[in-house]
């Protein structure tokens, strides 16, 4: 359960499981003493898992995408995208985090001279920029190239995802744990790390 769903799911679980159980204990015809002593750990036990209803699962840290002479508003979208993910609303963050995206991979082929149209989107950009290092002769291993090529489809779904099924327009978003999937992919796969 702790890694399919949310803190915030997994402590209103535990909640509601704990507050069975007191029932079911109560039931039980405790000693006073047992009683008291289980009801304390019952209260420490509640405490810790209102902390963690107010926890988001991962501290999402954009060092990743880390881009040099960024505009200031392209600062503020970065803050605001790690403010959104750091408060669990994945659904918020799927159509910033295109708008990112582009900015990256239009800041990667302007420091390797790279050409490209403000209209291209993020995987044609991505695509360049494997093509780039594929006819520099930078890899050293046949299956890095096949590694990074992977990307590229679902980066074209991405540009789709964020027209059609973000807050990017009105439209009707996809659920959390999608987009949950989507942002992991993006900010976890090697389109980041090569």
């Amino acid at each position: 359960m702790w890694k399919l769903e949310s803190n915030q799911v997994v402590a209103v679980l535990s909640l509601s499981l704990l507050e069975f159980w007191e029932q079911e204990f109560r039931l039980s015809d405790p000693t006073e003493e047992g009683f008291y002593r289980l009801y304390r750990l019952k209260e420490a036990a509640e405490k810790e898992l209102e902390t963690l209803k107010g926890t988001p699962n991962k501290s999402f840290d954009m060092a990743a995408l880390n881009v040099s002479n960024l505009e200031e508003s392209y600062l503020m979208l970065k803050e605001d995208i790690e403010k959104v993910l750091n408060e669990d609303k994945l659904q918020l963050a799927l159509d910033r985090v295109h708008t990112y995206m582009t900015k990256y991979f239009r800041v990667l082929c302007e420091k390797h001279g790279i050409d490209y149209t403000s209209k291209e989107n993020i995987n044609n950009m991505y695509g360049k920029y494997i093509r780039f290092h594929h006819q520099s002769n930078s890899f050293e291993s046949v299956m890095t190239p096949k590694i990074l090529k992977l990307p590229t489809q679902v980066l074209e779904k991405f540009n789709s995802v964020r027209n059609n099924e973000s807050f990017a327009h009105s439209n009707e978003i996809i659920g959390y744990r999608e987009s949950k999937l989507i942002i992991d992919f993006v900010f976890f796969s090697p389109v980041l790390h090569y």
